[in-house]
């Protein structure tokens, strides 16, 4: 049932606790600042407990939430942590150029949108590092697949459309095209969301 596929997600996210802290403590030691996501609340809490660390979640109030993320932008923070849906939008991280993904959303638009955070104007690094924690057991895998499943159907509808739409259509045109496609695309996300909750019940 899926009360029971999620309880065992849940479940693998907070097994991979200790693996977190042991990358989180290496990127203290290096003085390199790092941004940690996930889809459950159990690791987010874990990092809260560490000095020097800022988290937030669903229920973090949005001064609370600002006044976090120009901690960690001016470097009065170690690192930051957060659900994908709480951190995942609207929000720049960019001090950081490594990110840790302890666990991924089902919708692949929403841990996009997650990377995003450091992959934005205000990055100065040359390059990012996104690490994606998965565990030697079937179910993750199983989730893996079907998320790369998710991915590359997505990049294939955003390759139709820039194909269907580059020869005969102004730049500017294509720039509204591709706007259309993210709304369509958060659409979908929505759809997806309201599914599994609706499967949950």
């Amino acid at each position: 049932g899926f009360s029971e596929f999620s309880k065992i997600r849940a479940q693998l996210a907070e097994s991979r606790i200790p693996a977190m802290i042991e990358l989180v403590e290496s990127h203290e030691a290096a003085e390199k600042p790092l941004v940690v996501f996930s889809a459950h609340r159990a690791p987010v809490l874990a990092l809260g407990e560490r000095e020097g660390w800022g988290i937030i979640l669903g229920d973090t109030p949005h001064a609370e939430r600002q006044a976090l993320v120009e901690s960690f932008q001016s470097g009065a923070l170690l690192g930051i942590a957060g659900t994908i849906q709480a951190m995942g939008v609207g929000v720049t991280l960019t001090r950081a150029a490594d990110m840790l993904m302890v666990d991924l959303d089902w919708t692949p638009a929403l841990n996009r949108q997650a990377v995003d955070r450091i992959r934005r104007i205000g990055q100065k690094a040359t390059s990012i590092t996104i690490t994606r924690m998965i565990s030697d057991h079937v179910l993750d895998g199983h989730v893996q697949r079907i998320l790369l499943s998710k991915e590359a159907l997505i990049d294939s509808a955003i390759e139709t459309v820039a194909q269907a739409k580059a020869p005969t259509q102004a730049p500017q045109l294509i720039q509204e095209t591709q706007e259309e496609l993210q709304a369509r695309l958060d659409a979908l996300a929505a759809q997806d969301a309201a599914a599994e909750r609706e499967r949950s019940r």
